[in-house]
């Protein structure tokens, strides 16, 4: 039997499962099934879909009203009673009646339709420039923002919602809990003000994830409190600024946030899992004003955690705590000082530390800071910035280094004894990189694996990498006899090879 011959019935339950462009590609190869697109229940309208190729860049006034009257006559026809998904982007560059009341329609048939996954999409570089630069009190009546209305109260059966560049000034998320089923919100470009995000959380106390991206929160300190007791996942991200936040979500699991930001209060989150931080200010680097300690230690109950390199190289300079820098700004002083280990907290929880920096100076202080501070700590990934100059200006000084680095080691009071994995990504063989491994060589007894990841670039030739691999190797044979962890497994990566072995069985002679 032909795909053809398909009985109505069962060709009507695989458009309902296709998205509605593939469904009406699908329902043009039969004559008879021109029509049964109509059955589709995951529906995406883009304006560039239905306007020629040639005038797709030009955003005309007559090509939105076309598109727009075309949305209008085509969503009374859609049968099914339940629609999965309705996405809908259009540009719009001004902003009239009109286009209130075509949205309102589209609410509407939203509601009507119990929609499960709603996303408006109304972006433009103007509206986005906008958001960036303007005032609320412009904004608000700025002639490209369309506004979302009360309508979206109707719209009781979602449980996703994403808004794109869209108005909030004359929407209130429900007087009662509307949104019940709501489990996911993602704003992006737009205004969020201390009174929306109560709203939220008052309207929607279902809601496990929340995501702020490129949003201006810039006037107000946003209540994420124990409202929002079933709040997962938190991502703050992009944006000109925040001026504060408080985070006392009893049940919060994942903490992102990558913003400016003047005041942030914790509060009590046990269930913290992973936390990404990035705060910065527009010039890219860190807010020092924050007590970055404090921060930490509000974040204490964390499994996972991810710095950058400005987080990392504030860190040491941060108020009471500025003598940190005298003893981890390198890899000499601190392993001799015995006031090393008087470190400012505690993350007795923390099992996985990911950063981006470059290993040097305040940054490798910070890094060195976190890590001394978890003593369950399993796996440590460092993401160094260095560039693709492999192995030069380091290479020849490191033996020179090392003699003087050894005249003052020390073992630390508490050896790192649930570390399993090590994992340097962008190695060049600097003496910052090298001593950093063989730091954790010396005092990681239950280290299984070191991984050591060349950068990613087809611009390093083989040889290079096969020469820098036989001296590091050669280099990291000279410590076994001092390797807590004699089986530990040394693993190199590269675009096209990778090599692994024992350290008691590595091969100084290997070569590409």
């Amino acid at each position: 039997m032909e795909f053809t011959d398909l009985p109505e019935h069962i060709f009507i339950i695989i458009v309902s499962l296709l998205p509605l462009v593939d469904a009406v590609r699908l329902c043009s190869l039969c004559k008879q099934w021109l029509d049964l697109w109509v059955h589709c229940r995951a529906i995406e309208l883009n304006r560039s879909w239905f306007t020629n190729q040639a005038r797709a860049y030009c955003r005309t006034m007559g090509t939105r009203r076309y598109f727009a009257g075309y949305v209008r006559q085509m969503l009374p026809r859609f049968l099914e009673p339940e629609i999965d998904y309705f996405i809908l982007r259009l540009h719009f560059e001004s902003n009239n009646s009109k286009d209130q009341s075509f949205l309102d329609r589209v609410l509407v048939f939203a509601a009507e339709k119990k929609v499960k996954d709603l996303y408006l999409d109304f972006f433009t570089e103007e509206t986005l420039h906008m958001f960036h630069h303007c005032s609320l009190r412009t904004a608000e009546s700025h002639p490209s923002v369309l506004n979302i209305t009360e309508t979206l109260n109707q719209v009781t059966s979602l449980r996703v919602l994403r808004l794109t560049c869209c108005g909030l000034k004359d929407f209130n998320f429900g007087h009662e809990k509307t949104f019940m089923l709501l489990t996911s919100l993602y704003i992006t470009g737009m205004f969020v003000t201390r009174d929306i995000v109560a709203n939220i959380g008052f309207s929607s106390p279902n809601l496990e994830e929340v995501s702020l991206v490129d949003c201006r929160m810039d006037d107000y300190h946003l209540p994420f409190n124990a409202t929002w007791s079933k709040l997962r996942r938190l991502i703050v991200r992009g944006g000109p600024s925040l001026v504060g936040l408080e985070l006392s979500a009893p049940n919060i699991q994942y903490l992102e946030m990558a913003v400016f930001v003047w005041d942030l209060h914790l509060g009590n989150m046990k269930n913290l899992a992973e936390v990404v931080f990035n705060l910065k200010n527009r010039t890219g680097h860190c807010y020092w004003d924050i007590d970055l300690i404090d921060v930490l230690d509000g974040l204490r109950w964390m499994k996972m955690l991810t710095l950058t390199h400005g987080f990392l190289e504030a860190l040491p300079y941060n108020g009471e705590h500025v003598q940190l820098q005298y003893l981890l700004s390198n890899l000499q002083v601190p392993f001799a000082d015995p006031s090393y280990d008087e470190l400012p907290m505690i993350l007795g929880n923390l099992e996985h530390f990911r950063a981006n920096t470059t290993l040097e100076g305040p940054a490798l202080s910070g890094a060195f800071c976190i890590i001394r501070s978890s003593p369950k700590i399993k796996s440590i990934w460092i993401q160094a910035s260095y560039g693709n100059d492999i192995g030069q200006g380091s290479m020849a000084q490191l033996p020179l280094y090392r003699r003087q680095l050894q005249q003052t080691f020390k073992p630390p009071r508490h050896p790192f004894s649930a570390l399993e994995e090590l994992k340097l990504e962008g190695y060049i063989g600097s003496h910052e990189q090298v001593n950093f491994v063989e730091f954790f060589l010396r005092y990681s007894p239950s280290l299984q694996k070191v991984f050591m990841i060349f950068p990613n670039t087809t611009e390093i030739v083989n040889d290079a990498v096969a020469t820098l691999i036989k001296w590091t190797m050669t280099e990291i044979k000279k410590l076994e006899r001092y390797v807590l962890s004699p089986d530990v497994e040394i693993v190199f990566q590269t675009n096209h090879v990778e090599m692994r072995a024992p350290l008691r069985a590595l091969n100084i002679n290997y070569s590409f």
